[in-house]
């Protein structure tokens, strides 16, 4: 962040020529030295806060990130590793953050990322596109589908080269296990029909326009 204002004063001390000896420069009746000409005077109008402050509070909040994002991972991990006992497999996050179970032809992705300490995403691939696909069809069925989030149950679908992703994010904050458990149950179950949806739909007869 740079600063708002930089000021330099370029003006050099006048050597007095006929001023009586003892004579002194006075503001306010203390004395006070010529500035420096080589020393510039830095100025931040940004709600009066000096350089170093604001680099303090940037690390005060880098440090509640950091820990924020520990917390909350510690959370997620402990749940995750309740589920993975339950359904009989190993479940955990790894060092970045991040957990991965299959669910019949998908590959679920939980994560709690670093950029957004607060947010647990879960996600995974619907459909992947092909050359011979019917892409207008399969576009125009994804944006039917993210209208108001009412066709993916408040999920999100989203296009990453030739992947349609299926996303889907809750607060860390005041997640219970029960609160984990229902989103990956429901996540799940709207994942499959997307995908049943779209596959459908990139068998659909292409017409004239999607070849224009």
């Amino acid at each position: 962040m740079t600063l708002a204002h930089m000021f330099l004063n370029r003006e050099q001390p006048r050597e007095p020529t006929s001023a009586p000896p003892n004579v002194s420069v006075s503001i306010g009746n203390m004395d006070r030295a010529p500035p420096s000409p080589t020393r510039p005077v830095l100025a931040d109008h940004a709600g009066g806060k000096s350089l170093s402050t604001r680099r303090l509070n940037r690390k005060q909040r880098e440090k509640q990130d950091s820990e924020r994002l520990k917390r909350n991972r510690k959370s997620v991990d402990h749940f995750l590793r309740k589920m993975g006992n339950i359904m009989g497999r190993d479940l955990s996050l790894n060092t970045e953050g991040m957990a991965y179970f299959p669910f019949q032809r998908f590959i679920i992705v939980v994560e709690v990322p670093e950029d957004n300490p607060g947010v647990c995403f879960v996600y995974t691939m619907v459909c992947q596109l092909q050359k011979d696909d019917n892409h207008l069809a399969i576009m125009r069925l994804a944006m039917e589908l993210n209208y108001m989030q009412t066709g993916t149950r408040g999920a999100t679908l989203g296009l990453e080269g030739d992947e349609i992703n299926l996303c889907f994010s809750i607060p860390v904050c005041g997640l219970s296990f029960g609160d984990l458990q229902s989103v990956l149950q429901d996540f799940t179950g709207t994942a499959a029909e997307v995908n049943a949806r779209l596959e459908t739909a990139k068998q659909l007869p292409k017409s004239r326009l999607s070849h224009s």
